[in-house]
């Protein structure tokens, strides 16, 4: 994961393993052994890719549990420079309320 992030990126990830911003390469791998020391395990199933921005990326999709279970709808946003993610900011949200909080701006299918 690292490899595709800029050493100053900061992430925002969902509430899932808290709500705080983490910054750069240290502040990821600390997210992370969190995440492995809650023990707790999440499936993240990729529904969607789609380019918001020249720089901007969403990827939509929703979270499972470890038994397959939907758990919510999920997506992450990333901001990309020089090939690398410099901000990422996650949401349990569907793509419907993130396209009506101009997060997404605005859907293709919208007349």
């Amino acid at each position: 994961m690292l490899a595709v992030q800029d050493e100053d990126v900061v992430s925002y990830p969902a509430s899932l393993y808290g709500h705080r911003p983490h910054f750069g390469h240290a502040g990821v791998r600390e997210w992370w052994a969190e995440i492995v020391a809650s023990g707790v395990r999440y499936e993240v199933v990729v529904g969607e890719v789609r380019q918001i921005e020249s720089d901007r990326v969403a990827i939509l999709g929703e979270i499972h549990g470890g038994n397959g279970s939907r758990l919510s709808p999920w997506a992450v946003v990333v901001r990309v420079r020089n090939g690398l993610i410099i901000e990422s900011r996650s949401y349990l949200s569907d793509k419907d309320m993130l396209v009506e909080f101009g997060v997404l701006g605005e859907s293709p299918t919208a007349s």
